[in-house]
């Protein structure tokens, strides 16, 4: 009888943490940031998730820059149009960067 009980537990415990992280990404910010950190560290899923996240912002702006959207528009609308809000504020940083004409 006790391991069902902590089996319930474990369970709970982990409805709890997954209720938790939900409502963090749900309120955005600085936590947003945070676990999409977290996530792009993880073991085998942080390697394939940023590799999806890149090849997602890479296909967007070569369909602008096909259409012959200018670079630092083209930039700024791939950069919005990404999932994660880390490498999102990394492109928008390095958009207004580049249109100031400074190096990173």
């Amino acid at each position: 009888m006790d391991y069902r009980v902590a089996i319930l537990g474990v369970l709970a415990g982990l409805i709890l943490i997954a209720v938790g992280i939900f409502f963090l990404v749900s309120f955005g910010g600085r936590w947003c940031g945070v676990l999409t950190g977290l996530k792009f560290r993880l073991p085998l899923i942080g390697d394939t998730s940023l590799k999806f996240q890149v090849a997602q912002f890479c296909r967007t702006l070569a369909t602008l820059l096909t259409g012959g959207t200018p670079l630092v528009a083209g930039l700024q609308t791939a950069a919005d149009a990404m999932d994660s809000a880390l490498l999102r504020g990394s492109i928008t940083r390095a958009t207004q960067n580049g249109s100031r004409g400074r190096l990173p």
